[in-house]
């Protein structure tokens, strides 16, 4: 197994909320409790989705990408199995851990490796080093703007121009946020804790979303529902997938 890289700086103890995030999703990687997708190997929806935008508009491999918030690297995995090159990063060491031991596993240690990194500080690349950027719902869990504008600011430094840009999101019209955003709203505008295990979660809408990166131009914006298993019981969820263009 390859070294894992930290990089990361030790959480402000100030910033309460981020500290407990990643105490939730250090929890979470553990147990299994509320995000079994999290620990599959197959691709999230999100990742096929942008897999068949690149197939569509004849963006082929090798390429450079870079997997936000990566996870166990279920679709870093499905992305270097096409013959991309992944770096995928997540603030979880469990996470990354078990990213290098599945893609060791699959065979792909020379077409994927993953760094312990936060969203919101300095990002260990160059400037320009990114052909393409998956973002599946990891910004969504930044909930101080000086944070979220980092990430921003990040992204935007680390992607080549003309480089493609995929984030998905949860739609602020998802029925389960709506209820959650009324009982237990957030600190930020289309947000919540939830109450069940006071994870922080930013919802969007379209008009937002696109507002948030205006720094890049849009190429697309999707609004998809889909099925879904929330704390063990089938669930319909409203996300927004956009596509967008690095000038």
């Amino acid at each position: 197994m390859k070294r894992v890289t930290k990089w990361h700086k030790q959480w402000d103890p100030q910033r309460k909320q981020m500290h407990d995030q990643r105490m939730f999703w250090n929890a979470e990687h553990e147990n299994e409790s509320g995000f079994p997708s999290l620990h599959v190997n197959t691709p999230s929806h999100s990742a096929e989705y942008f897999a068949n935008f690149l197939r569509n508009h004849g963006i082929q491999p090798p390429r450079a990408m870079v997997d936000i918030g990566c996870g166990k690297a279920r679709n870093a995995i499905y992305f270097a199995y096409q013959g991309f090159s992944v770096t995928g990063f997540d603030f979880i060491l469990r996470a990354v851990k078990e990213a290098h031991s599945r893609t060791a596993q699959s065979g792909l240690s020379k077409s994927a490796n993953f760094i312990i990194a936060s969203l919101v500080e300095p990002w260990p690349f160059p400037d320009s080093h990114f052909d393409l950027a998956i973002d599946c719902y990891s910004s969504i869990e930044i909930d101080y703007e000086e944070g979220r504008e980092n990430y921003l600011s990040e992204l935007f430094r680390t992607v080549k121009s003309g480089g493609f840009v995929f984030v998905a999101v949860v739609s602020e019209s998802d029925e389960f946020e709506v209820t959650q955003r009324k009982l237990s709203p957030g600190p930020l505008p289309n947000s919540t804790i939830w109450q069940y295990n006071a994870k922080f979660q930013k919802d969007y809408s379209p008009e937002e979303l696109r507002k948030f990166y205006q720094s890049f131009e849009h190429v697309t914006t999707e609004e998809v529902t889909k099925k879904i298993l929330r704390f063990g019981q089938p669930a319909i969820s409203s996300d927004i997938y956009t596509v967008l263009r690095h000038p």
